[in-house]
């Protein structure tokens, strides 16, 4: 199961757009199946494992994968 962790500066940019509950929400669905089609899981970066996933149709976290670890690093608008 993934562990996931945010930097400071994500949980500002979360803070900031007023999505905490919708990132809580998205978040738990991800710990419980990372491959749920509403999140749109994608991989941007295969060499530096970076990779996002929604959190609306809007926004999207930017996050780094380490094993079963995913550090967010930022949230915004990555369409």
């Amino acid at each position: 199961m993934p562990q996931v962790k945010e930097t400071p500066h994500a949980l500002n940019q979360i803070k900031g757009l007023r999505l905490q509950k919708r990132y809580a929400k998205q978040k738990a669905l991800f710990i419980s199946n990372p491959a749920h089609r509403s999140l749109d899981f994608c991989m941007w970066d295969h060499k530096y494992r970076i990779c996002s996933f929604k959190i609306t149709n809007k926004y999207r976290v930017k996050i780094i994968k380490d094993g079963d670890i995913y550090t967010v690093i930022d949230a915004g608008d990555y369409h």
